[in-house]
C-alpha cells in the first residue's frame, strides 16, 4: 500500500508528538518503590528509542522528499486529480484484498508495552535491589590464589575481596582462570547496570573510562600494577641457606677453598630452585627461566613496551663468564645457517609469548578498573582526586583527566546495590546461626530419647539374666551354651541399636540430602521448599519452592495442560494456575483484538463530489435517494 509522502512525514511527526507525551507523562509521574520505578525507566527508555527511530525515519524522507514530490508531481499532471484518487482507491482495496485480516489489526506501540520483554530479574535479585553472584563466588571459590592466601572462601569474604582486588599479588592474578573469573562478574555487573538504569549512555561511560584507564596503565600508576621501583638482579637471584657445617659448626660451603668454591649454591627466586654459582649463567638462558623472567619483567613495570622489555632482557643475559665461554668453545659445533636461523624462531615465539602475556595483564587491570568503577567504595575519592588535580605537568595534557561524564556521575555507579546485598548476607548468617542452634537442640532431645531407649533395652536384658540364673540354678545350661547365647544376643542388641541409630530423626519432614540425612533447616527455608504451590493447570500437582514453581511453567506438564485447554502458552499466562482464570484472560484478549480489527460498515469512509466525507451507511443511504 502507497501512501504520499507528505502522508508518511505527516505520520511520524504525529507518533513523534504522542511518544513525547507519553514519555513526559511517566517522568512527571513519582514512582513509591523499586518495582515501580525501574517499569518507569525502562518505559521511558523505551519510549526514547521509538522517537529514536522515528527521527531517523523523518530523516531519510526529508532528505528523499525533493526528489519523491517531484515523482508525485509528474504522475498527477498526466491524469486528472480524479484519476489519481480512484487508482490511489483501487491500491488500497487490492491490498486490504490480498492481506486479508492479518493487516486490519492496529496496534499501538505507546498504549500496550509488555515490561517481560524489556527487562527480567532473578527471584535472587529481588526485581533489581540485589546481586546474584552464587556463580562468581562458584568460580572465585576454586581460584588457586585463595588456598595460597589462607582464605576461608566465605561469601562475606568473596565480597570484601572482589570490592579491592588491587590487594591481591599480581603474581598470584597473572593466569587464565582469573582473567576468565573477572570476565564472567563483570559481565553481570555490566547486565545489571543496564537493567537498573536504562537511562545511562553505558557505551560512552564504558568509552570514557577505557580512554583513563589507557592514560593509568601508560602510566602504570593503577592501583595494584604499579611500578615497583627494583633491581631485576635482586628480584632474580639470592644466595642459597647454608647446607654444609663443619665440625666447629661454621658454614663452609661459601668458603674459599678449592675444593670447596664449585660448591656454591644461588637461589634463583623466579624460579624457586637453587642452581650452582658457576651454572647459574646456564640457567638464566635456559627456556623456562627466560619464560618465568620475561613475565616478571612485565608485571614488574606494565607501562614499558614489550620490545624494548625484550631487549633489556637480552642485553643483560646476553654477557657470560668466562667459564661459560670456554664451556661454550668446547661444545659441538653448529652451522651458522641451522643456528640463525633457530634464534630467529626462538625469537619470534619470545615475541609471541610477551605480546600474549602483555595483553593478558592489560586485560585484567581493564577489567578490574571496572569492577573497581562499579562497587569499590573508593571509586568515588580516586576519581575525584584525579579530576581535581593540579595543572597536569610538563608534556601532560588535559586528556590525562577523566572526562566529564565520568566527573559526573556518582561512583560507584552500583553502590547501594553492593552494600544492600553485604546487609543480607549478614542477616542470612545470622538468621543461619539461630536456625543452627534450634537443629543443635532438636538433635540434643533425639539423643536423650535413644539413650533412654538404650536403658530400656538393658534393663529388659538384666531381667532375663536373672532368669538364666534361675535356669542355670536347675542344670539346663552348661557354661559354654551361656555364654554363646549372651554373645548371640550382644551383637543382635548392638544391630538393634545401629539400625535404630540409621532412621534420620526427621521431625519436620525435610527432604534428604546426598548422605541420606535430613538437610540443615536453615536452607531448607532459604530455598523456600517449606511453601508449596498448587497448579490447578497440571492436574493439580504441587511445587515444593519457589523457584520449582516458576520454572514449571515452561516445562511439559504446564505446556500440556494449556494445549489441552487450547490457549497458548506464553509470557501472557506466566504466573496463572487455575484454569478459570486462564480461559477468562484468554477469552479477554481475543475480545480485544475484535475491537481492533477492522470493521467496513462503521469505519469505512466515501466522499462525495463536494468533497464531503460520509460513513459506507450514510453515503449508501443517499445514494439509493438520489441526494448525491
Amino acid at each position: 500500500m502507497t501512501s504520499s509522502v507528505l502522508e508518511q512525514i505527516r505520520s511520524c511527526h504525529e507518533d513523534l508528538e504522542r511518544y513525547e507525551r507519553v514519555a513526559t507523562d511517566l517522568i512527571k509521574t513519582k514512582s513509591k518503590t523499586q518495582i515501580e520505578y525501574i517499569t518507569q525507566q525502562h518505559k521511558i527508555n523505551y519510549y526514547l528509542g521509538r522517537m529514536k527511530e522515528t527521527n531517523e525515519q523523518l530523516k531519510r524522507l526529508y532528505q528523499e522528499k525533493d526528489s519523491l514530490l517531484k515523482k508525485e508531481e509528474g504522475e498527477s499532471t498526466t491524469a486528472t486529480r480524479m484519476f489519481a484518487f480512484i487508482k490511489q482507491l483501487e491500491e488500497i482495496r487490492t491490498f486490504h484484498q490480498a492481506s486479508g485480516t492479518a493487516s486490519t489489526l492496529v496496534t499501538s506501540t505507546v498504549e500496550d508495552v509488555d515490561l517481560n520483554e524489556l527487562v527480567t530479574f532473578t527471584g535472587d535479585e529481588a526485581f533489581g535491589r540485589l546481586f546474584d553472584l552464587n556463580a562468581s563466588h562458584g568460580e572465585f571459590v576454586n581460584l588457586p590464589f585463595v588456598n595460597q592466601l589462607q582464605l576461608n572462601g566465605s561469601f562475606e569474604v568473596f565480597l570484601n575481596t572482589i570490592k579491592q582486588l588491587h590487594m591481591i599479588p599480581r603474581e598470584m592474578k597473572a593466569n587464565k582462570e582469573y582473567e576468565q573469573f573477572l570476565y564472567n562478574l563483570l559481565e553481570y555487573l555490566k547486565s545489571f547496570f543496564v537493567r537498573v538504569s536504562p537511562l545511562e549512555d553505558f557505551d560512552q561511560i564504558e568509552e570514557d573510562a577505557m580512554e583513563y584507564f589507557g592514560v593509568l596503565w601508560r602510566k602504570g600508576s593503577w592501583k595494584g600494577w604499579d611500578k615497583v621501583d627494583v633491581e631485576i638482579d635482586e628480584m632474580i637471584q639470592g644466595e642459597a641457606e647454608p647446607e654444609e657445617m663443619n665440625e666447629e659448626g661454621m658454614d663452609i660451603s661459601s668458603s674459599t677453598l678449592p675444593e670447596k668454591k664449585d660448591m656454591k649454591k644461588m637461589l634463583c627466586r623466579v624460579c624457586g630452585q637453587t642452581v650452582k654459582a658457576n651454572l647459574f649463567g646456564f640457567h638464566r638462558n635456559g627456556k623456562k627461566h627466560r619464560t618465568n623472567e620475561l613475565k616478571l619483567r612485565l608485571m614488574m613495570d606494565v607501562s614499558k613496551d614489550v620490545e624494548y622489555v625484550l631487549k633489556q632482557m637480552n642485553n643483560e643475559t646476553s654477557e657470560n663468564s668466562d667459564s661459560e665461554k670456554k664451556k661454550a668453545e668446547t661444545d659441538k659445533p653448529v652451522s651458522s645457517k641451522q643456528g640463525k636461523g633457530q634464534k630467529a624462531s626462538e625469537a619470534e615465539k619470545e615475541q609471541q609469548f610477551a605480546s600474549t602475556f602483555a595483553a593478558l595483564l592489560r586485560n585484567i587491570g581493564w577489567m578490574e578498573f571496572m569492577i573497581f568503577l562499579f562497587i569499590s567504595p573508593e571509586s568515588q575519592t580516586f576519581i575525584d582526586s584525579a579530576g581535581n588535580s593540579s595543572a597536569p605537568s610538563e608534556g601532560a595534557s588535559s586528556s590525562e583527566k577523566p572526562s566529564s561524564l565520568l566527573m559526573s556521575l556518582v561512583f560507584p555507579l552500583l553502590g547501594s546495590e553492593m552494600n544492600r546485598t553485604e546487609v543480607f548476607v549478614a542477616k542470612k548468617r545470622l538468621n543461619r546461626l539461630e536456625e543452627h542452634r534450634a537443629d543443635m537442640d532438636a538433635q540434643a532431645d533425639a539423643a536423650v530419647e535413644r539413650r533412654r531407649r538404650r536403658k530400656k533395652v538393658a534393663h529388659e536384658g538384666e531381667e532375663d539374666e536373672d532368669d538364666e540364673d534361675i535356669f542355670d540354678d536347675f542344670g539346663a545350661e552348661s557354661d559354654d551354651e551361656r555364654e554363646r547365647r549372651k554373645a548371640k544376643e550382644k551383637e543382635e542388641e548392638e544391630d538393634f541399636d545401629d539400625d535404630e541409630g540409621s532412621v534420620p530423626y526427621n521431625p519436620k519432614g525435610v527432604p534428604l540430602g546426598w548422605d541420606g540425612k535430613p538437610i540443615p533447616l536453615w536452607l531448607y527455608k532459604l530455598n523456600g521448599l517449606n511453601q508449596e504451590f498448587k497448579c490447578e493447570i497440571c492436574g493439580n500437582a504441587v511445587y515444593k519452592g519457589p523457584k520449582n514453581f516458576e520454572k514449571h511453567f515452561q516445562e511439559w506438564r504446564h505446556a500440556h495442560g494449556m494445549r489441552s485447554l487450547k490457549i497458548p502458552n506464553t509470557l501472557h499466562f506466566h504466573g496463572i494456575t487455575k484454569i478459570s482464570e486462564a480461559v477468562a484472560l484468554y477469552e479477554k484478549m481475543k475480545k480485544e483484538v475484535m475491537n481492533w480489527s477492522f470493521v467496513g460498515s462503521e469505519e469505512e469512509e466515501f466522499e462525495d463530489a463536494y468533497g464531503n466525507v460520509h460513513k459506507k451507511k450514510v453515503y449508501d443511504d443517499l445514494k439509493r435517494q438520489g441526494l448525491l
